[in-house]
């Protein structure tokens, strides 16, 4: 049984807007993940994106640096919103892996 506060599984609509479809798309999804690297690395992160055309607005709803404030930081958020958000965990920033402005 569903009940009101349970996020609604994303649409196609909403899944196929989170990838980039042109060129410049991909360079500003790229330029927005260089960016979130760089304000929040080492953190548990969720974000929304919305395209506008070519240009990306990439909102950050909840961060933390511990798996149990991050969820309690998505558990404050509406149910609409915790549907919507992207979830990563980002690497520290002197992380073997960690993203370089060289690689992409």
């Amino acid at each position: 049984m569903s009940t009101a506060t349970e996020p609604r599984p994303a649409t196609l609509e909403e899944l196929k807007a989170r990838h980039a479809k042109t060129p410049a798309q991909v360079a500003a999804l790229r330029a927005a993940d260089q960016h979130l690297f760089e304000k929040h690395p080492g953190e548990y992160v969720a974000y929304t994106d919305e395209w506008s055309g070519d240009t990306l607005e990439r909102e950050v709803v909840a961060h933390a640096h511990t798996v149990g404030a991050f969820h309690e930081a998505l558990a404050a958020l509406p149910p609409e919103m915790r549907t919507r958000a992207e979830v990563t965990q980002l690497p520290e920033a002197d992380a073997p892996d960690a993203p370089s402005v060289e690689l992409l």
